[in-house]
């Protein structure tokens, strides 16, 4: 999450993937680049305001969705939080199942 305009670009992806979700699918704003804390664009702030706004456009496209949307950050250098990115989507798997009838 460190460039402004790739943050943007959000709604493109939501977009693009429409066709492949389901009312359970999950969402993970995924910042690559924790070990560049100081080269940050984007605020908590802005993250959360973006996370909220994709959430509304997702139920204004699909009323029936009850997945999630939420925001992790790793390090491609360190492999920082890595173990989490790895156990959030594992949970996130399962919790989709069991919310699919």
């Amino acid at each position: 999450m460190v460039s402004r305009e790739s943050f943007h670009d959000l709604i493109y992806w939501i977009d693009g993937v429409g066709d492949l979700l389901n009312d359970a699918t999950h969402f993970i704003l995924l910042g690559t680049h924790l070990d560049r804390e100081n080269d940050l664009e984007i605020t908590r702030a802005d993250i959360e305001e973006g996370l909220d706004y994709l959430a509304n456009e997702m139920r204004a496209m699909r009323p029936s969705w009850k997945g999630n949307f939420a925001r992790l950050e790793v390090s491609n250098l360190t492999g920082e939080n890595l173990k989490s990115l790895l156990y959030y989507v594992a949970g996130s798997v399962i919790s989709s199942r069991q919310m699919i009838p």
